[in-house]
C-alpha cells in the first residue's frame, strides 16, 4: 500500500489504534467492533493511503507536504 504525506486544511478524522469495523448479524444487531477515532488538526502532517491523499487534495482539503530542503539535505548522507 503506497502512502503520501499532505497536510491537512481541515479537521481530519483517522481511525485510532484499536479500530476495528463493526460487525452486524442479521437483523442488523452490532455484535462487534469497536469505533475509535483521532481528530487530525488543520496543519496536521498526515501519512495517510495514496488513493485518499489524491481524493483530499482534489476537494481542496488538503495540499501535498514537501519536506523542507535543509531537512532532505540532513537525511542525505555526504558523497565520498
Amino acid at each position: 500500500m503506497a502512502t503520501k504525506k499532505i497536510v491537512a486544511s481541515v479537521t481530519l478524522h483517522v481511525p485510532a489504534k484499536g479500530h476495528k469495523p463493526f460487525e452486524f448479524d442479521a437483523f442488523s444487531n452490532r455484535i462487534a467492533g469497536d469505533y475509535k477515532v483521532e481528530e487530525k488538526a488543520p496543519g496536521s502532517i498526515i501519512d495517510i493511503d495514496e488513493d485518499e491523499a489524491d481524493a483530499l487534495i482534489a476537494a481542496g482539503k488538503a495540499e501535498l507536504y514537501e519536506e523542507p530542503k535543509a531537512a532532505a539535505e540532513l537525511k542525505t548522507p555526504p558523497a565520498k
